[in-house]
């Protein structure tokens, strides 16, 4: 059945018709709406040298920052000498009948800047008592300009770091590990308006 009438030679949509084209075009509005939020929301971005720079990001304003770390870091602290101990696919293997204590970040963990020892290095804290953090910096940035996990001394894929007074040997992956912000665009829009008064004799 059709739901529409003609009047002065004018298509009108009857009442139901156009209840229900309100409510269309309420939901397509509101979907509009949420959009253009979704948009506009902080996404997780790369810390980079680019940002730093651009943004001239000093110490101070860094400490303002909340940042993530990209992938799970894993901390390994064996009680055997380094000789004893390897690295396969990632997992630290040790001599049989020795322990190993582990200390895990993992993907997404909030930290905060705490000193900033040169224009291309950051010191992470993840934990209000510790009182050196984790260094994260930018190697060559010829071939990368994220702040990645940094360490004194790498064997191999596994970093040798010190945290918390204790030394660690990292996993394998925890090398590829950046830091990561949260960064939203506003558009600022600039309109000029103009009211022309027209012509008359």
């Amino acid at each position: 059945m059709n739901h529409f009438i003609w009047n002065d030679n004018c298509l009108i949509l009857d009442e139901h018709k156009q209840h229900n084209m309100k409510r269309f075009n309420t939901v397509f509005a509101l979907g509009i709406i949420a959009l253009m939020f979704t948009s506009c929301a902080p996404k997780l971005v790369p810390f980079t040298q680019t940002i730093r720079e651009e943004y001239k990001l000093d110490e101070a304003a860094l400490r303002t920052l909340q940042f993530y770390i990209s992938h799970q870091i894993v901390l390994n602290k064996a009680e055997v000498s380094d000789s004893k101990q390897g690295n396969i696919d990632g997992v630290l293997t040790i001599e049989s009948g020795r322990s190993v204590e582990q200390v895990v970040f993992e993907v997404g963990t909030k930290c905060l800047v705490k000193s900033s020892p040169s224009d291309s290095k950051l010191r992470i804290y993840f934990e209000s008592d510790d009182a050196e953090g984790l260094m994260f910096g930018i190697a060559n940035r010829t071939v990368n300009e994220r702040y990645s996990l940094m360490s004194p001394a790498w064997e191999g894929s596994r970093g040798k770091i010190l945290y918390k007074g204790d030394t660690y040997y990292t996993s394998k992956k925890s090398g590829d590990t950046y830091l990561q912000i949260r960064m939203r665009k506003l558009h600022k829009l600039e309109k000029s308006r103009r009211v022309v008064k027209g012509m008359k004799i």
